[in-house]
């Protein structure tokens, strides 16, 4: 039996269990089982945490067992750690290459301090020999990013209705463009430090919300109009709060993470999952 906790931040959910538990587990599989929402627990990801060095390591899976970098899922994986004590106020979390810098406040929330993003083609990726910056792609006009996750941010206007954004989404996800394929986030400017988005997610879907989509959503924002300072980013989940001193700097972001519930699961060979408690 796998002990786990389902564990959210502006709609957008985890499994997290720990590395130790599932050694002998293919990730990629567990992933898939849990993360199910109709034979599973149920996610838009899979989140495995563990310590070593008096640090965190998170590895986090997308719900089709595609490994990927994820905001929300470090800071709900640092609300676990610091409830249980494995961490402080003040910690250091390793994720992919990344040692990322993790502060949970008296209230609860948490806050991420990442790398600049990039635009370069080879990091976001891409595939051409300059940066995709306010440009087309299968008529969309957007801006090609990495935070940690690759993200094209598409402003318009208006957010797109279902019709648009179900056959946008996918599209997009899967254009020859991005060789990794690439999450898709549709902005609209409320004003000069406010977005709303929406989001579909490589791997996933359409989700309520997204880390580092919000952190690529302020950063393409601040390069295109000059916004700076804390720029509050609305999905459908709730808001993170995006902080940046430039376009070209460090991305600090912070949201609420809630514990939904906990229990133990067993994982089988034939990709099903039978939750006891």
């Amino acid at each position: 039996m796998i002990p786990f906790t389902k564990i959210q931040t502006i709609g957008n959910d985890f499994v997290l269990i720990q590395a130790e538990d599932i050694r002998d587990h293919e990730l990629s599989h567990v992933a898939q089982t849990l993360c199910d929402r109709g034979f599973g627990i149920g996610s838009d990801g899979l989140l495995v945490l563990d310590k070593a060095d008096g640090k965190l390591w998170l590895r986090m899976f997308n719900a089709d067992g595609s490994e990927d970098f994820c905001g929300n899922g470090l800071r709900c994986a640092g609300l676990w750690a610091f409830q249980r004590g494995l961490i402080g106020h003040h910690s250091e979390t390793k994720h992919g290459s990344v040692l990322v810098p993790t502060t949970v406040d008296e209230s609860g929330a948490v806050s991420i301090t990442l790398p600049p993003a990039s635009f370069e083609p080879d990091k976001v990726p891409i595939l051409r020999s300059s940066s995709f910056i306010d440009d087309f792609v299968q008529g969309v006009r957007g801006t090609a990013v990495s935070t940690g996750s690759t993200h094209f941010v598409v402003f318009n206007e208006k957010i797109p209705d279902d019709e648009t954004f179900f056959a946008l989404g996918p599209s997009l996800e899967n254009d020859p463009l991005f060789p990794e394929r690439t999450s898709v986030m549709f902005v609209q400017a409320a004003d000069k430090n406010t977005l709303n988005m929406r989001i579909w997610e490589r791997g996933v879907g359409e989700t309520l919300g997204c880390g580092t989509g919000a952190s690529a959503a302020a950063v393409a924002w601040s390069r295109l109009d000059g916004a700076n300072g804390d720029i509050v980013v609305r999905s459908k989940g709730g808001a993170v709060t995006v902080s940046l001193d430039s376009w070209a700097g460090p991305i600090r972001s912070t949201s609420r993470p809630v514990v939904t519930f906990t229990g133990q699961v067993c994982v089988d060979t034939q990709k099903s999952a039978q939750l006891v408690k």
